[in-house]
C-alpha cells in the first residue's frame, strides 16, 4: 500500500508535470485546479490532522525527559469519570487510568465508548497519566506520536518532498540539456536553465526545513556528524556553480553548450551524493548506515508508517511536483515571451536603420 501511495502520487505528478502540451505551453484551468486543490490540502492535513499516541509510546518519550511533557494520548474511554478519574483503552490493547486534572477539561465529553485523545502527562510516582485537555473527540483520522519525533514529524511533510524536487529539478534539466546539444534549440536552453534554478531553490528549502527540524531533534541547526548535511552542502555548491558558470559566458550559444556539458557531467555525482552516499555513510538521518532500514519513507517494513502518514506523504510528493512543473512552467514561458519581444524590438530597430525601398527615383522638374 505504501509503495502505491507514495510512488503513485510520484508518478501522477510526474505525468501531469509534462501533460497537456510539454513544459512551453500554458497550464490549463483544471491543471491549476488540481495543483491548487492538492497544496491546499497538504497545508490542511499536514497540520491539522490531530496526532493521537499509545500509551506505551507516551511513556517511553516520557522516560527519556527529566520533565514529563504534555503528549497527545489516544484511547476508548472504558470507564467514565468517577470522582476525578477516567480508564482508556489504546489501540494497544493497554489499559491505563487518567486523573482529570486539567481546568478546561468537561467530563461530560468523556463518554463510554467514545474515542478521546487527551494532552496528558506520564506521572512516573502514581504511574498514571495526569490529562489537562481533550483534543479531540471520535477523531475521523489521526497520525501516531513517534518516539523520537512528536508533533515534529509533521515538518517532515514538506521537508523530504522538497529533496525528491530538488533532485527531480536535476534530472529534468539533464534531460532538456542533452535536447540542447542535439538540436541547438535555445527553447531546450532555457527550460534546463529554468529547471536547475527551481531545483537549486527546491534545495535550499529541503536544507532550511531539515536544519529546523535539527533544531529541535538534535539541539543545533547545523552538524558536519551527519552525511546528508554534508551531501546537501556539496548539491548547493554544484547549484551555485551552475549559474556562476552561466554568468561567467556572454555568448548565448557558448554559454548553453558549456553549462549543458556541466549538467550531463555531475547528474551521477548529485545523484549519489543525494541518494547514495547518505546510506552508505553512518549519521543521525533514518536510512543512514547501520540503521536497520531505508528510512520511513522507502523502508519495506509494513510497520514503518502509518496508513494515515502514507497518506500524506503520497499526496505531499505530488502536490510539491505539480507544484515544481507549475513554476517552471510559468518561468519558461516568461522567459520564452521576453526573449521574442526583444527579438521584435531588434527587428524593428534594424528596419527603422534601413533606407525605405519605397521610394523611387528624384524628378526633377524645370
Amino acid at each position: 500500500m505504501k509503495a502505491l501511495l507514495i510512488f503513485g502520487g510520484f508518478a501522477l505528478g510526474m505525468f501531469l508535470g509534462f501533460y497537456p502540451g510539454g513544459i512551453t505551453k500554458p497550464r490549463p484551468f483544471w491543471w491549476r485546479a488540481v495543483a491548487m486543490v492538492a497544496l491546499v490540502v497538504l497545508v490542511i492535513v499536514g497540520f491539522g490532522v490531530p496526532t493521537g499516541g499509545t500509551f506505551g509510546s507516551a511513556k517511553m518519550i516520557s522516560m527519556t525527559k527529566d520533565t514529563p511533557p504534555l503528549l497527545p494520548v489516544m484511547g476508548k474511554v472504558i470507564q467514565a469519570p468517577t470522582n476525578g478519574l477516567a480508564v482508556l483503552q489504546d489501540s494497544d490493547g493497554d489499559l491505563d487510568t487518567f486523573r482529570l486534572a486539567g481546568a478546561g477539561i468537561n467530563p461530560s465529553d468523556i463518554q463510554p465508548g467514545d474515542q478521546v485523545i487527551l494532552d496528558a502527562r506520564f506521572v512516573r510516582a502514581e504511574k498514571l497519566f495526569e490529562a489537562e485537555r481533550v483534543a479531540s473527540v471520535n477523531p475521523i483520522v489521526t497520525a501516531p506520536l513517534i518516539p523520537g519525533l512528536e508533533e515534529r514529524a509533521r515538518n517532515l511533510y514538506f521537508h523530504v518532498p522538497s529533496a525528491w524536487v530538488a533532485q527531480i529539478a536535476w534530472f529534468v534539466a539533464f534531460g532538456f540539456a542533452i535536447a540542447y546539444l542535439r538540436k541547438r534549440k535555445i527553447e531546450h536552453d532555457i527550460i534546463a536553465s529554468s529547471a536547475a534554478a527551481l531545483g537549486g531553490i527546491f534545495c535550499l528549502l529541503a536544507t532550511i526545513t531539515g536544519s529546523v527540524w535539527a533544531r529541535f531533534n538534535w539541539g543545533t541547526f547545523w552538524t558536519w556528524d551527519d552525511p546528508r548535511l554534508i551531501s546537501i552542502t556539496i548539491v548547493l555548491i554544484v547549484f551555485g556553480a551552475y549559474f556562476a558558470l552561466r554568468s561567467a559566458i556572454e555568448n548565448q550559444d557558448q554559454r548553453g553548450r558549456i553549462s549543458a556539458v556541466y549538467m550531463v557531467i555531475l547528474v551521477l555525482p548529485v545523484t549519489f551524493f543525494m541518494f547514495v552516499y547518505p546510506r552508505i555513510a553512518g549519521g543521525l538521518h533514518p536510512g543512514s548506515k547501520g540503521d536497520v532500514n531505508s528510512g520511513p519513507v522507502l523502508s519495506g517494513q509494513a510497520d514503518s508508517m502509518n496508513i494515515v502518514m502514507q497518506v500524506i506523504y503520497g499526496l505531499a510528493i505530488f502536490a510539491f511536483i505539480v507544484l515544481y512543473f507549475w513554476m517552471l512552467n510559468v518561468a519558461v514561458r516568461t522567459r520564452l515571451l521576453g526573449m521574442r519581444r526583444e527579438r521584435r524590438a531588434a527587428g524593428m530597430d534594424n528596419r527603422e536603420k534601413q533606407p525605405s525601398s519605397a521610394m523611387g527615383p528624384t524628378v526633377v522638374r524645370l
